[in-house]
Formats: C-alpha cells, structure tokens, sequence
C-alpha cells in the first residue's frame, strides 16, 4: 500500500515535509484571523523558499486573495517571470478552480 513512499530518500522526504510544515503554519494564520485556513508556499529549483501565502480573502475584503494566488503572485514577482517552471508549489488544501488554473498558468 505504501510502496510509493520507498521510492522517496529519507533526504527528500524530510525537505518535503518541511515545506508542508511551513504551509500548515500559514494555514494556522489564516485560521487564526476569521479566514478559511489554507496556506501555500512555493519552492525554485534550488530548494529555496520564494514564495509564501495565506488565505487573506476576509482580512482584503478580495475573492481572490487565496493563498495559492497570493503565492503565485508573490514567486511571479520575486522571478520577473509569471511562468513558475521548475518551482514547487506546496499547499494545504486541494486548489479551487480559480486557484487551478493559475497553477496551470504559472
């Protein structure tokens, strides 16, 4: 059943939960402040964080401050780029349409 997990180095793993652990953080944030509690981080080629999110869309008063939009935003920015080639987007929450097709876009 969990075969797929042998093909993860303990290395690898340990780098993946720890981007995970960071967006559950922002996802508490968000909880924390009246917002649905999602939180996104996004990761370059590298291994080094760029980007980070939390839902913001009761703190705005704005239907798209998701945090996977915010993310996308703020590594689009960091890069020059809108296109997020070799980034890594980890988010805590399966994204909504509107937050899938940004991923696709980016």
């Amino acid at each position: 059943m969990w075969d797929y997990l042998k093909s993860i180095d303990e290395k690898a793993y340990e780098k993946h939960r720890q981007w995970m652990q960071l967006a559950l953080n922002l996802a508490a944030t968000a909880g924390d402040r009246d917002d649905v509690p999602v939180g996104a981080v996004i990761v370059d080629k590298q291994g080094h964080l760029i980007a980070q999110g939390a839902n913001c869309k009761e703190k705005h008063h704005d239907p798209t401050a998701h945090a996977e939009i915010l993310a996308i935003r703020a590594a689009s920015q960091v890069l020059g780029n809108w296109h997020l080639n070799d980034c890594t987007l980890y988010v805590t929450l399966e994204p909504c349409p509107m937050c899938a097709g940004a991923i696709i876009q980016a």
